[in-house]
């Protein structure tokens, strides 16, 4: 109780927070917006954007424009702005909170029109009626009404879910509009001789070039030069902040630095070219400013800035991974929740007889013991005793006194030996039917189990997919748009093997792209060599996979001899890549040798590689096809397996083993054993492999072996490894496979079965 008191009070207090923090950002705005006349005395923007804010931070804005007022404004003036901020505030706080028009933008709109209308005609009753002041008066009602429009358009704008790139037309602008008229109210605000205003508009315009380049950049700096213009009637402002935005958007490809020293130059300029008075001297310092603030920000701020505006709703994000992987380990849990059901239903019933023993009860009451007088104390009293005393008499259980206690009880106890002799089959068979229903159950809570463990696996991969190289995902987006390769999103990956990707989004319907040059200009970034991509055409995109090639090269051999007696080899071999740039070779040895052995070694190579292929663990497939082996038929299935898995990336290898024998490693001029005592699989329910790690180097060779080559002693394959100088790797396992057979003892004659692997550069 107290821990969850506690939680409340904190949350109260973020809460709590929260609100002061958006209370003084509002009050902030508001007294910018208001502090200075923006066009010669007309500001109707603070009134409108008093009308525009959420109720609960309306008085806020009220004292904000209320001081920035009385401090800018002459006091007739101040008046007149806080006469109609006053009925704003009042009319949103008394009357619309308590009707349903409480955010209604119509009533908001005609609120913020006649509040500025009502003000302007007041003002004019004391300084007396003029024409030109009655117009800019219906001018200045009519711009509040259209502010508060636009105010409350771009506050429901979610720009930072799903970023600049999938804006409307109408949202952007309503953005931009905002934006200007905000630097346009604080211009008027002088430090010294510079505009804070202005220096913070011409960063923003020096990170419009390097996000978007020169499009974008000449939108930013004629929309900036216009707000400065409009204000305080400078002409060289516009050509200052377009110029110095085209420049920078056309250096942008070269980085930070260079975006911003271009804008300064230019910039700088087109501003001493109009004069040298004090206005044009302390714009060309405002420029430099910038530049210099720009040019200390960190790169990796600027990445996380544009990272944020780019986004896209389509695209994958961290929030995307964390649901997906949060909903495969709950899944995961339930699938284990089963497995436990499953075994604790399972030990309820074993303490019930199954019903056809029952049956065989049931016969016996009706039968010999009826019209007993101990028939109710044998079956109802002692039910669970006489069913002992029964089974240990058909010698199904043993007992520990020669007579049991129901043969002493019963009246008739000759004819109750031959009652149960007389069931005896019956009392097999049911016992029987209950020995295999309960390892049915075990072998089915074992695949739940593997079910459970895989599906943890995958949201484990799906967690570390990858780690996202911002900047170099920026370089190479860069450098695609340059050479005219328009994508809409990119990113540089690279995952826990170390292996890169890069993935390509392209949204428009339809388009051309070429991926030849995509992958040069690709390789020619990264200093990489990629694979040719996998392209993916949806319906509303077109993805583009370009994976690195791997750093090896793995090539096989193989070679088989059955057992002389035999037309069938009863071993069997596999290959198969799974979803973490691992290359598997392996080899099972069927129980015995012909076709049941054969049989029993492909199932387990052919579930091997389809589960590792779909993205098993080799412990959880191990797991399964062990489960698949138990069930397959009532007879003893059993098979070893003997599996090397290689990462074609980083070359790390791990040895697998289940009741195989001996593997071989040849480095150079050494040869080393992996030997690992196991069990095989499909004899008992619960399995796992012995897992021996290395690191393999360029020039290994990895011979995987059956035991019918291992039958004695095993130095010569040693000796014929390290004597071995071609590269043709199924040779080399012919070889291997032919003086096993030259060597084998006729008495204990086996299958034989070399893998030969070997690891090359690629």
């Amino acid at each position: 109780m107290e821990k969850t008191l506690f939680e409340k009070s904190e949350k109260k207090l973020i809460k709590n927070n929260s609100k002061l923090l958006f209370s003084f950002l509002t009050a902030l705005i508001s007294f910018f917006l208001s502090q200075f006349g923006a066009i010669e005395g007309f500001s109707p923007f603070s009134c409108a954007f008093v009308s525009a804010v959420s109720s609960e931070y309306c008085f806020a804005a009220f004292l904000g424009s209320a001081t920035g007022c009385f401090l800018s404004l002459s006091w007739q003036e101040a008046l007149k702005y806080l006469f109609s901020l006053g009925v704003v505030c009042a009319f949103r706080l008394f009357i619309l909170k308590r009707t349903s028009s409480e955010n209604s933008l119509l009533a908001l709109c005609v609120i913020s029109f006649c509040s500025c209308l009502c003000a302007s005609v007041g003002y004019m009753a004391f300084s007396g009626f003029d024409f030109l002041t009655a117009v800019k008066g219906l001018c200045e009602a009519a711009v509040s009404a259209f502010s508060v429009a636009v105010y409350k358009r771009a506050v429901a704008v979610p720009v930072l879910s799903i970023g600049l790139k999938r804006l409307s037309a109408q949202d952007a602008a309503s953005l931009v509009f905002c934006l200007c008229v905000f630097f346009m109210c604080a211009a008027g605000m002088i430090l010294g001789f510079v505009s804070p205003a202005r220096i913070a508009a011409a960063v923003i315009v020096i990170f419009a070039a390097q996000y978007k380049g020169v499009a974008v950049a000449a939108v930013s700096g004629v929309c900036a030069g216009l707000s400065f213009c409009v204000y305080e009637n400078h002409g060289f402002m516009l050509a200052l902040f377009s110029l110095g935005a085209l420049t920078a958007g056309l250096f942008s490809s070269l980085g930070q630095y260079t975006t911003a020293i271009s804008f300064a130059l230019t910039a700088s300029c087109a501003s001493l070219v109009s004069g040298f008075d004090k206005a044009e001297i302390g714009a060309v310092a405002e420029v430099i400013i910038a530049a210099g603030v720009y040019s200390l920000i960190p790169p990796s701020w600027i990445i996380s800035a544009q990272d944020y505006l780019s986004k896209n709703a389509l695209m994958k994000d961290s929030d995307i991974e964390r649901q997906v992987c949060a909903n495969l380990n709950l899944a995961a849990g339930k699938v284990e929740e089963v497995s436990d059901i499953v075994m604790r239903v399972g030990e309820r019933l074993d303490r019930v007889i199954n019903p056809e023993i029952n049956q065989v009860f049931s016969k016996m009451q009706q039968g010999l013991c009826l019209g007993c007088d101990k028939k109710s104390e044998c079956w109802n009293r002692y039910f669970s005793e006489t069913a002992f005393d029964i089974m240990v008499m058909a010698g199904i259980q043993k007992g520990s006194a020669k007579k049991t206690a129901l043969e002493k009880r019963c009246i008739r106890p000759m004819a109750l030996l031959e009652e149960v002799n007389k069931h005896y089959p019956d009392f097999v068979s049911a016992v029987a039917t209950k020995v295999k229903i309960s390892e049915m159950r075990d072998i089915l809570s074992e695949q739940f189990l593997s079910v459970a463990l895989f599906l943890s696996e995958t949201a484990k991969n799906a967690s570390f997919s990858g780690i996202v190289d911002k900047a170099k995902s920026r370089s190479i987006k860069t450098a695609l748009s340059d050479s005219a390769v328009e994508t809409d999103a990119l990113r540089y990956m690279t995952d826990l093997s170390g292996k890169v990707s890069v993935e390509a989004v392209i949204y428009e319907k339809n388009a051309f792209f070429d991926t030849d040059k995509m992958k040069a200009i690709i390789e020619f970034v990264t200093a990489r060599k990629f694979e040719r991509p996998e392209i993916a055409v949806m319906e509303t995109k077109t993805e583009i996979l370009f994976e690195e090639k791997a750093r090896y090269k793995i090539k096989y051999g193989s070679a088989q001899i059955a057992f002389s007696k035999s037309k069938v080899c009863g071993d069997n071999i596999g290959y198969t890549k799974d979803l973490q740039s691992n290359e598997y070779a392996f080899l099972s040895d069927g129980m015995g040798t012909g076709a049941r052995a054969a049989i029993d070694a492909a199932m387990t190579c052919g579930l091997l590689e389809k589960l590792l292929a779909c993205g098993f663990s080799f412990e959880s497939a191990l797991k399964v096809i062990n489960s698949s082996l138990m069930l397959k038929s009532t007879d003893e299935s059993l098979a070893t397996v003997d599996a090397v898995c290689i990462n074609v990336y980083s070359g790390e290898a791990v040895f697998y083993k289940a009741g195989a024998t001996v593997s071989f490693i040849r480095r150079g001029n050494k040869v080393s054993v992996v030997e690992e005592v196991s069990m095989p699989i499909g004899i008992i329910k619960s399995v796992s492999a012995t897992k021996t790690e290395t690191q393999l180097q360029k020039g290994d060779i990895i011979l995987l072996v059956s035991d019918g080559v291992t039958t004695g002693d095993c130095g010569w394959i040693s000796d014929e490894l390290l004597a071995w100088s071609t590269g043709n790797m199924n040779d080399l396992a012919t070889h291997i496979a032919s003086l096993a057979r030259l060597r084998s003892d006729k008495r204990c004659e086996d299958d034989i079965t070399v893998v030969s692997v070997k690891l090359s550069e690629n």
